[in-house]
């Protein structure tokens, strides 16, 4: 990760170095824009509510209700 992070910034000096000041400011603006996004997208992720497989789905179908019909139970 380290490494990453360094080739990174190499390439950002590399770039600063041939590009004009106000190019270079707007590059950096638009890559701090996607990176915001991408914080915003993980956060929404983690904010999701978890599915439970100990919700019972209603109304339930049970043999007795599609024979009878609903309301009705045979005796």
């Amino acid at each position: 990760m380290d490494a990453a992070i360094a080739e990174v910034v190499v390439g950002l000096i590399q770039v600063r170095r041939a590009l004009d000041p106000a190019t270079f400011r707007d590059l950096i603006g638009s890559i701090m824009v996607e990176i915001d996004q991408g914080l915003e997208v993980a956060l929404e992720r983690t904010c999701r509510r978890q599915r439970t497989d100990n919700v019972v789905p209603f109304p339930t179908v049970t043999a007795e209700m599609s024979v009878a019909g609903p309301g009705e139970r045979e005796l």
